[in-house]
């Protein structure tokens, strides 16, 4: 047999008549339910029993005829202690007026000892139903008042939360704590309840906020700035999120939003004040310009008169002049030198130099600053070490990269001494960084942290006694923070300086155009060689979609397609103003001459035909991707 519950089932029977004890005890072990059973033969020795172990019985039976006190008055004096086990009547006499008696009094149950209905044979499972039934009752109480409980505490959470909490269900406002009674300008829900939240959502954020809550039928919807409209009619700056919830056994909504109307409007302020200030600056370095401008043509006229005079044998001038012509034209050469660094700096802030990077060897970059300063540098007795290897790849707009390069080489050749070394290297692990090392007088660790601020002199003078403006480096960190770069320093005073110009690894993108898939497959295993990343287009329709969403960097395109052929793609790249500078080298098939110089006169970088060969493909992509 399976038992019904794993735990015996603990009864307390209370019945005079051993004949009745001896069938109620035979009958529960005829049957599938385990119990332990405590017989009494007196209510008094039951009661005294309950009462000092109230928790330790499932259920309370009782034989209405007792000596001492019937059983109706027994169980009512179980009830009156609180006895919390269910309580059932057993008479043989089966009088109406004991049931309703017994129901009255709160009694659980009344069973007839009915042997003709053979009673004794279903005693078992009625009992067992009996003490089964309060048991789910007991716990479903115990259930409802921890969920009652639950749900104070979360109201008393949500009431105290800073955030504005609104509940709706079917868009109609059910309830608000009150934060959010504050933000909506009501003193209570009453004022708001049954009122649909559509009314608090300006007309023009009416799109959003219905899309919104259609999604919120299968999921949460991000958080989002939006303006909210107050009782008052007033409207107010909120970030908001909603989520769906069960509330009062109805699907509804939790909108969650806080007022940042104080935030938005600081915003403004320092959006206006940084306009205005950027407006100023722009004036400022305008003003500038136009001043520098105007001083660079009567210094650079002064300085030619002044070599002239100095190179013409057939004037005489006596050496204490001559020494005095020699500081003035050095002055007057500072002094151009400076404009233009002011100059650049100035085109540069005012946005009147744009980048326009490309993909360059850093070796040669670091090749052509040795070969222009190497004479400065043997002049002072300085070597220049290139440690870079070949195939640095630096995506940099090469002018402006190069006045970086400059500078950083003057500065060093200007602070080492006879002897001293001036090494430019590629650091280990860093794929796009030049940096370099000298072993000339080294910086004080105070000033390093100004060296790149124009509003702090640094200037210092040379080993030889060489002059600066103090702008080059400002400059030079302008244009690597364009470049989405920077300038680093470590520097040890008697030890010697390096500098990092430390730049994004960009890797190349190079967009594949044609309409066969096993040429563009072959091309892009090609490709890997040159550490480029591909983008497929089987079409020229799709090769120009790709060009407005993604940054390309190079353009090998079919010309021979169906629809859009490549000349007809390579017109629209060219003439496009973001992608006129993206190179486009030509594949085709069709290799006559005319071909070729059609694509040329376009405005096509190269050509090759196919089939595609390695030895043909590589070189000339590197040409455009390092």
């Amino acid at each position: 047999m399976n038992n019904k519950a794993v735990a015996p089932l603990r009864i307390v029977l209370v019945d005079d008549s051993e004949a009745d004890r001896l069938a109620f005890s035979r009958a529960f072990k005829n049957s599938d339910i385990k119990s332990e059973i405590t017989f009494f033969t007196t209510a008094e020795e039951a009661l005294e029993l309950l009462l000092s172990q109230p928790d330790s019985f499932d259920i309370v039976i009782s034989d209405y005829a007792l000596p001492d006190l019937n059983g109706l008055d027994f169980l009512k004096a179980a009830l009156d202690a609180k006895i919390l086990a269910p309580l059932v009547l057993l008479t043989g006499s089966g009088s109406e007026k004991i049931a309703i008696d017994a129901f009255k009094a709160g009694i659980h149950n009344y069973i007839i000892k009915d042997s003709a209905c053979q009673y004794l044979d279903v005693l078992p499972d009625t009992i067992y139903e009996i003490a089964q039934a309060r048991h789910y009752k007991d716990h479903i109480v115990h259930v409802e008042e921890a969920l009652e409980e639950s749900d104070k505490r979360y109201r008393t959470l949500v009431e105290l939360l800073p955030d504005a909490v609104v509940v709706h269900t079917d868009r109609i406002i059910v309830y608000a704590n009150q934060a959010a009674l504050e933000i909506m300008g009501v003193p209570s829900i009453e004022k708001i309840a049954g009122k649909s939240v559509m009314e608090f959502v300006p007309d023009n954020y009416q799109p959003v906020v219905e899309a919104r809550l259609g999604k919120l039928k299968t999921e949460s919807v991000p958080l989002i700035e939006a303006k909210f409209l107050r009782l008052d009619g007033t409207i107010v700056d909120v970030e908001v999120t909603s989520a769906p919830l069960r509330y009062l056994h109805k699907n509804s909504v939790m909108t969650v939003f806080r007022d940042i109307t104080t935030r938005k409007t600081a915003e403004r302020e320092l959006l206006h004040a940084k306009e205005k200030a950027e407006k100023a600056t722009r004036e400022k370095d305008k003003y500038i310009s136009l001043i520098a401008h105007d001083l660079k043509a009567p210094f650079t006229s002064i300085v030619g008169f002044m070599r002239l005079i100095l190179s013409d044998q057939s004037i005489t001038i006596d050496k204490k002049f001559r020494e005095r012509f020699h500081t003035v034209l050095a002055q007057s050469e500072d002094t151009v030198n400076m404009i233009d660094e002011i100059l650049l700096s100035s085109r540069f802030n005012t946005g009147r130099i744009k980048l326009q990077p490309e993909f360059i060897d850093g070796y040669m970059a670091v090749f052509s600053m040795v070969a222009n300063y190497g004479p400065l540098a043997r002049e002072k007795g300085v070597e220049l070490v290139i440690d870079v290897p070949k195939g640095v790849r630096l995506y940099v707009d090469p002018p402006l990269f190069g006045e970086v390069l400059q500078n950083l080489t003057t500065n060093a050749i200007k602070f080492c001494n006879s002897g001293d070394t001036i090494t430019f290297f590629a650091p280990s692990g860093a794929p796009a960084v030049i940096a370099l090392k000298d072993t000339g007088v080294g910086i004080d660790q105070e000033m390093i942290v100004d060296l790149f601020r124009y509003d702090v002199k640094t200037a210092g003078t040379g080993t030889a006694g060489e002059k600066g403006t103090g702008l080059g480096l400002p400059l030079c960190q302008e244009i690597m923070k364009a470049h989405g770069g920077r300038l680093e320093v470590e520097s040890e005073v008697g030890v010697g300086t390096v500098i990092y110009a430390r730049l994004p690894n960009v890797k190349p993108i190079i967009l594949l155009v044609d309409d066969e898939d096993a040429a563009r497959y072959i091309m892009g295993k090609k490709l890997d060689r040159v550490g480029a990343k591909s983008i497929e287009a089987q079409s020229g329709v799709e090769a120009l979609k790709i060009l407005e969403e993604e940054k390309v960097h190079l353009i090998l395109l079919d010309i021979i397609m169906p629809g859009m052929d490549g000349f007809e793609v390579l017109r629209r790249v060219k003439e496009g103003r973001d992608t006129q500078q993206i190179p486009v080298i030509m594949v085709t098939s069709d290799d006559r001459i005319e071909t070729r110089d059609l694509a040329l006169q376009m405005g096509a970088e190269d050509f090759i035909s196919k089939p595609v060969k390695e030895e043909e493909l590589i070189p000339r992509v590197r040409k455009f991707t390092m």
